[in-house]
């Protein structure tokens, strides 16, 4: 059973505590290791204070979502396919921690997850330049409906193949998952190819990523007016990217490339909101009028 707790940030250095310790600020309606607080260092106030909240994610409200994220943006960052597998390797053993909830300090633990996801993005290549990488990778087209029995294919070429039952593809070319999206690399000596399984995304995965959003945007800006600003931006801008609706799952096939093109636009979106402030002001103003 989870509690709410007080906790109580200083002002100075920014960092969490359970107890009050000289000017510290309280935050109230904490769920230690639940929920986290998102702190700024204002420029206006000369202080760190919190500006809003996020959700521990979990194995299953989230944390698939952030892995399939990282994936697909080291699929745009990482063109042989050797170094994909070894990036995502490492990635996945940092995220084993994640899953097994072994963190030291449950106060931070919402946070430093996505922390982590940044870390991840970071590592092979600067995390803005990921994120320009992802929202500029070209994509092969969604292919056709498939027939019943049929399969998938990619060729090298980035062609994906609607083979009819009971064919296969050409010669080393491996069959791609017909319940799943897909997540493919450019790879500069196979060319294109399946490297992992994506879910398709849903609500839950776009709560997710506002929450990756609302991290990324607090190291990103100098003010809390300008962090609120922002994160409504992004909001809006996430909102409006289609989901899967769970209630179209037995009626609608998983549509093979949308995961890859989901997180090509919220790269975008994240890229917009942490690198473009006359972007937000002109979305901001967009909103107002």
């Amino acid at each position: 059973m989870h509690y709410v707790s007080t906790l109580y940030v200083n002002p100075e250095t920014g960092a969490l505590s359970a107890t009050p310790e000289g000017d510290a600020t309280p935050i109230h309606g904490i769920v230690p290791g639940v929920t986290g607080a998102v702190i700024v260092r204002c420029a206006v106030h000369r202080c760190h204070h919190e500006v809003g909240t996020i959700s521990t994610a979990s194995a299953s409200a989230g944390l698939s979502t952030l892995e399939d994220f990282i994936r697909t943006t080291l699929a745009a960052v990482c063109p042989p396919c050797a170094d994909w597998r070894q990036a995502w390797h490492e990635t996945s053993v940092a995220f084993h921690r994640l899953r097994t909830d072994a963190h030291a300090n449950v106060l931070t633990r919402p946070v430093d997850t996505m922390l982590a996801v940044g870390r991840a993005l970071n590592r092979p290549r600067a995390f803005p330049d990921a994120l320009e990488a992802l929202a500029s990778f070209p994509l092969p087209a969604e292919p056709p409906p498939l027939m019943l029995g049929g399969t998938f294919a990619v060729d090298p070429g980035g062609t994906i193949l609607a083979l009819a039952p009971g064919r296969r593809p050409a010669g080393k070319i491996a069959p791609l998952p017909r319940d799943k999206s897909w997540c493919l690399v450019c790879c500069q000596h196979h060319g294109w190819e399946h490297v992992s399984a994506l879910a398709e995304p849903n609500g839950r995965a776009r709560a997710a990523l506002l929450d990756l959003g609302t991290v990324l945007i607090a190291q990103a800006v100098d003010t809390c007016d300008e962090f609120r600003v922002t994160l409504d931006v992004l909001h809006r801008e996430l909102e409006a990217l289609p989901v899967r609706d769970p209630r179209d799952a037995l009626l609608r096939p998983a549509r093979p490339m949308a995961a890859m093109r989901f997180y090509q636009d919220v790269a975008a979106a994240f890229s917009r909101a942490t690198g473009d402030l006359g972007y937000v002001v002109a979305r901001a103003l967009e909103a107002l009028g």
